[in-house]
């Protein structure tokens, strides 16, 4: 698998949230040397079981970070379903208590 700013942007957001994020911290974070995250970039080649092993540390699921799905529609869908459920629990009180 390929390198994409896209992955690279989650692997960043997995690390640190929003804050920023060097290639020394990324092969950090990876159980790589810089040297070797760098070449592994250079190469295009992915370093999938780093990422892998990363993920299961995390808890985060593998194909969040692999999908083309963009880091800011996911975090978008979640705060829309977070006030969908908000909504629909605020309804269901107001229900439970006339």
């Amino acid at each position: 698998m390929k390198f994409s700013d896209d992955i690279v942007h989650k692997l960043k957001y997995i690390i640190a949230g929003n804050d920023i994020v060097n290639d020394y911290e990324i092969a950090h974070a990876l159980g790589l040397t810089k040297k070797a995250y760098s070449n592994r970039k250079v190469k295009n080649s992915l370093p999938l079981e780093a990422i892998v092993k990363l993920c299961i540390k995390k808890n985060i699921c593998i194909n969040y970070v692999l999908s083309k799905h963009s880091l800011f529609n996911i975090d978008k869908n979640l705060e829309e379903m977070n006030d969908m459920f908000n909504n629909l629990q605020e309804l269901i009180d107001k229900i439970h208590h006339s």
